[in-house]
């Protein structure tokens, strides 16, 4: 558990900016506690609308998960900044390096592209699964194509660009092809994120647990 703490304990930057002004720790509880019930709602609501439900889940894990560049330097995203106020860490359960193993795989030598199934859980649910911490499964490779390698939080925060919040007039094809391929009644990308915000939910509430300790 000690090294999930690798993800919560990065530091709250001081503002170097005079018009600037550090919430305080009762306002970020707030907004996680009103982004929790946003995503949670979204889940419900668009449920049956693949289309409706990326363009709002999408947002609300950018915020919640995401950050641009290094993340030891740049912005710390609002559930690991309120997890770490409280220097809790945020384990989950999930595979490991599973795009050197695939990119390894002579099966997969050929393909123009490959993304990976690995989704996060708190409780374990392979035997393969190992505890890590949840910044770091983002920080995972999940797609391969022939110009470009993304990790989960590449994946998340471009794609609410693309999806969402911008509505870019390109988008990249591994994407589309995740939105387009259904498994289970819904597209393989919908059911990524279902995930991502089971874990995000799960985590997200155990944080608000500690906060009112």
């Amino acid at each position: 558990i000690s090294a999930c703490l690798v993800g919560s304990e990065m530091c709250i930057r001081d503002s170097n900016s005079s018009y600037l002004k550090k919430k305080s720790y009762e306002r970020e509880v707030k907004d996680l506690k009103n982004s929790l019930f946003s995503l949670e709602s979204h889940l419900k609501t668009f449920n049956d609308n693949d289309d409706l439900l990326l363009q709002n889940l999408l947002p609300c894990l950018r915020s919640l998960l995401c950050w641009k560049g290094d993340a030891l330097k740049g912005y710390n995203p609002l559930l690991f900044r309120v997890a770490g106020r409280l220097n809790i860490a945020l384990p989950i359960f999930a595979f490991k390096n599973r795009m050197v193993n695939k990119k390894e795989n002579s099966i997969y030598n050929g393909a123009k592209s490959i993304h990976i199934n690995n989704r996060p859980s708190v409780t374990q649910n392979f035997e393969n699964e190992q505890l890590m911490d949840f910044q770091e499964w983002l920080s995972e490779k999940i797609i391969r194509d022939e110009n470009k390698v993304l990790t989960w939080n590449e994946l998340i925060l471009d794609s609410a660009n693309k999806i969402a919040s911008h509505f870019d007039e390109d988008t990249y094809i591994v994407i589309e092809d995740m939105c387009n391929s259904i498994s289970m009644g819904r597209s393989v990308f919908t059911n990524y994120l279902h995930s991502i915000s089971g874990a995000t939910l799960d985590l997200g509430k155990y944080i608000l647990q500690k906060a009112k300790q």
